[in-house]
């Protein structure tokens, strides 16, 4: 794979089109993420779905531009909006908009936030001397994912304003009780507070923050309140994962992505605002080939481009659209809500024991959240715990039958590393559990036999 790219020399010339299709099947297809496979476990990856791929197909061939003006590409996405609208009880005068992932959705609620806190035109005009003596802070867990630190540093806010409030070791929920002392503790005079950031479903073990309370919180101190919910937020179509969220509805923004729970393709993030007219503000910019006209394809009252940074943008709604009237939103709930069960019966049998090494034995680290479970395998000499969990997820990427990947938890307040199982894909079944666990402990005991 490392021998793909060849000069510029090579490609004056035209490709036949059979050459081109043995050049795919040859060197390219085979060479995919891996996400496609149901024993793709190591991140949260949607793994695509027949649907959203006509709907891709669908979408390339009529190769539209839904930056804006009249067709129905803007109509599709308008519609993907109102059901979403729908989902999280927010109002008719919300606005959202589709952006390539959770991250940059991330960033967009930052923005928002800190223009409809001081101001969108100035804002927008002043930049960030409008902060003049007070620093602005932002709240959120140290379970966050990283692009919470690169969207403030990207907005400008700067870093070391973004307060990351310690976990719960067991829930690992940001601390109720941490984060109320940590926000009376700013300086009036030098410091103002301007956001909290909750999390649904985290990186590590997939915890959902106390939503609710987090809204409160925010409430109290008049503090935006955003949930980034990559791949959580769309549990809300699950009957057994929407309990859990409760509080989302209260948010002033949510940021998810299509691509993970919902499997369609990439890329589809969303960002959703409760105040519509707070992202308009932030992003609609005037210019003289952007007329609104009454009538014709320049015409129409909601366009893309005012409520985000893209004027070019494919049409990502299509292959959202596709996949929800194929399948409705019931059965995507119900493989969301199979992701999670597959993660409880994986921790089930782990801690049953019914999986036994030689030299060592398979143990449950944390307790199973939502759809990810952290597990090790785990010899008696602890000193040799994080190189034999290495290697184990090392040997079973090549071999190809699952793939997990590892992570760190603490534990005494020292890191451990462990492997990560986490289930998104709806083609994964329990004979993949099975595959995981059995590799496991098959590899773990040669490598650990090689170390006595």
């Amino acid at each position: 794979i490392n021998q793909f790219q060849s000069s510029a020399d090579t490609i004056k010339n035209p490709m036949n089109i059979n050459q081109l299709h043995h050049e795919f099947n040859s060197n390219i297809f085979p060479y995919g993420s891996g996400n496609l496979h149901p024993g793709f476990m190591g991140w949260v990856q949607g793994g695509g779905n027949a649907a959203g791929l006509l709907g891709e197909i669908a979408s390339a061939g009529m190769n539209m531009n839904c930056g804006g003006r009249s067709h129905i590409g803007i109509q599709i996405e308008k519609q993907i909006i109102s059901w979403v609208r729908e989902w999280f009880q927010f109002p008719i005068t919300s606005e959202g908009i589709f952006v390539t992932g959770t991250s940059f959705a991330n960033f967009i609620s930052v923005l928002v936030a800190k223009c409809s806190i001081y101001g969108h035109m100035k804002s927008r005009t002043e930049g960030n001397y409008q902060f003049e003596n007070k620093r602005p802070v932002i709240f959120t867990s140290e379970k966050s994912h990283r692009c919470i630190i690169q969207a403030v540093e990207m907005v400008g806010l700067g870093s070391n304003n973004l307060y990351k409030i310690p976990v719960d070791p067991v829930t690992h929920q940001i601390n109720i009780d941490l984060l109320k002392e940590s926000i009376e503790s700013l300086d009036p005079l030098t410091q103002q507070p301007i956001m909290i950031i909750g999390t649904a479903g985290t990186v590590d073990i997939g915890a959902i923050d106390d939503l609710t309370t987090l809204s409160q919180i925010a409430k109290q101190h008049n503090l935006w309140f955003h949930v980034d919910g990559a791949f959580g937020a769309l549990g809300v179509l699950s009957s057994y994962v929407s309990p859990l969220l409760k509080g989302i509805e209260l948010a002033d923004s949510i940021a998810f992505d299509f691509h993970k729970w919902m499997n369609v393709q990439y890329d589809a993030g969303f960002i959703l605002i409760r105040n519509g007219d707070y992202l308009r503000d932030t992003f609609s910019s005037p210019a003289a080939y952007l007329n609104h006209e009454s009538s014709g394809l320049a015409s129409g009252d909601w366009w893309p481009c005012d409520y985000g940074p893209d004027l070019s943008r494919g049409c990502r709604a299509m292959k959202v659209y596709f996949t929800i009237k194929m399948y409705g939103t019931d059965a995507l709930g119900s493989i969301i809500t199979k992701s999670c069960q597959l993660a409880k019966l994986l921790g089930d049998r782990i801690n049953s024991q019914s999986y036994a090494g030689v030299s060592g034995s398979l143990e449950l680290v944390t307790p199973v959240a939502l759809n990810i479970a952290c597990f090790r395998y785990k010899v008696s000499e602890n000193s040799l715990n994080d190189e034999i969990n290495r290697q184990i997820v090392i040997r079973l990427h090549h071999q190809g039958l699952v793939a997990p990947s590892l992570t760190t938890i603490k534990r005494d307040d020292k890191p451990i590393l462990v492997i990560r199982a986490a289930f998104i894909n709806h083609r994964t079944t329990e004979k993949d559990i099975d595959n995981l666990l059995n590799n496991v402990i098959h590899f773990g005991d040669a490598i650990a036999q090689s170390h006595y």
